[in-house]
């Protein structure tokens, strides 16, 4: 199953699924294999915890750097799903930094 299908899933996710929602999260329990990005089981991906925990630092340190993070392109969202999911026009952000 690819994992842009059910992170994606309007069964899972309601009819808004498309939509960038972070509050979702607030409340998300979600169900055996109703999420699992890094796999699951005995054959689960051995770098989850790397790369959660590299996350965790990355944007840790992204707020703390920066008081402001605004996209700077209007065009809509073109995924291209391969292994991760990317913007076909990459990521354009303006990073105001934080006042000391």
């Amino acid at each position: 199953m690819k994992l842009s299908a059910s992170t994606r899933s309007p069964e899972i996710w309601g009819s808004d699924a498309d939509q960038f929602k972070p509050e979702r999260w607030n409340t998300f329990k979600p169900k055996a294999w109703e999420y699992a990005p890094f796999g699951g089981g005995p054959r689960s991906c051995v770098g989850k915890q790397k790369a959660l925990m590299e996350t965790s630092y990355f944007v840790a340190r992204l707020l703390q750097e920066f008081d402001n993070i605004e996209s700077r392109d209007e065009r809509e969202w073109v995924g291209q799903m391969q292994i991760t999911a990317k913007n076909l026009h990459g990521c354009k952000v303006k990073l105001t930094p934080a006042v000391e």
